[in-house]
């Protein structure tokens, strides 16, 4: 029995001995197979531009009335400057589709218009650059920057022979903007310090984003929207962007709001953190109202000699938790 048992013992780790070799010369052969096929390339650089008609709406007034002395080119020239005049108001509508992508946004240098600096991996991904008009007028300008393939052999060689695409922005702080992220996957660092800008939105399904605000932006923000899945938004001195509206809406996330810096206008903010957590920063500069227990001792009355705006905060944590302090 002992001589039938080590020999079965023996017959047994051969095999097992036999079974792992033949994984690690599988494993060899697939990756050298892998290399062979996707390893040989390296990623495109692809820059875009887009320039709009320049124009400054803060200085802009519409031509109005009929001269019948005019001449048919005289009254085609006030025609043309009244267009000119009336879209100086509507913002050129930016929209960045990106999934994975590691994003960069800042200020670009005034009259240069809007650049894109891409760097991608062509087997894998598609950059696609759409110039439209919406329906209420302006110009939508849209980066779309896709995986292209999908596949268990293509994901392998995504996995370990190609890079994360990157996109940089620059925005020029001289033309008026309405600016859309869409953010599947991946991280980034956004900076809108600065620029003149009618609304913004970020849809962040998985990664990490810092949206940042150094100065003050050109003229108050009409709406700032952040929706969050399951990555994480991080802001830094909203205030200085002075959104009328603010959304802020994260599922599975958690998530750090800083709302400091030189609020212009009275404003409402909507906070709902279903099952992740936020922590909000609030300003010691301006009145403060809508807290509930355990926060209410924070909510204040700006001083009436100052003239200084409110901030009006309805906030909901289904399951998860939402806590607020003031940061001078």
């Amino acid at each position: 029995m002992d001589g039938s048992f080590k020999t079965v013992l023996k017959v047994g780790c051969l095999g097992c001995a036999g079974m792992v070799f033949i994984v690690i010369v599988a494993g060899i052969a697939l990756f050298l197979l892998l290399k062979a096929e996707f390893a040989d390339e390296s990623p495109v650089m692809q820059e875009l531009s887009y320039r709009a008609a320049p124009h400054d709406a803060l200085n802009a007034t519409v031509v109005g009335g009929v001269n019948e002395n005019e001449t048919v080119s005289e009254r085609a020239s006030a025609e043309e400057s009244k267009t000119h005049s009336a879209s100086a108001s509507t913002p050129l509508r930016i929209v960045l589709d990106l999934q994975p992508v590691g994003l960069e946004i800042s200020k670009g240098k005034a009259g240069d218009g809007v650049k894109i600096q891409a760097e991608f991996d062509k087997r894998y991904y598609r950059l696609e650059e759409l110039r439209e008009s919406s329906v209420g007028g302006g110009s939508v300008y849209t980066i779309r920057l896709r995986a292209e393939k999908t596949g268990f052999f293509t994901s392998l060689g995504r996995l370990f022979f190609s890079s994360p695409p990157t996109v940089e922005a620059l925005l020029p702080p001289d033309q008026l903007l309405a600016l859309e992220v869409r953010a599947a996957e991946g991280g980034g660092n956004i900076e809108l310090g600065g620029l003149w800008l009618t609304d913004m939105k970020i849809e962040c399904e998985d990664g990490r984003m810092l949206v940042g605000f150094s100065e003050p932006t050109r003229s108050p923000l009409d709406s700032f929207t952040i929706r969050v899945l399951r990555g994480s938004v991080d802001t830094v001195g909203v205030g200085n962007a002075s959104p009328r509206r603010l959304t802020l809406d994260v599922s599975t996330a958690g998530s750090v709001m800083d709302l400091r810096g030189a609020w212009q206008d009275d404003a409402a903010a909507e906070i709902a953190v279903h099952m992740g957590s936020m922590q909000v920063f609030l300003p010691d500069t301006i009145g403060i109202r809508g807290l509930r227990s355990p926060f209410e001792k924070l909510n204040h009355e700006p001083e009436a000699d100052l003239n200084l705006p409110t901030l009006s905060i309805d906030y909901n944590a289904e399951m998860g938790k939402v806590a607020f302090g003031i940061v001078p």
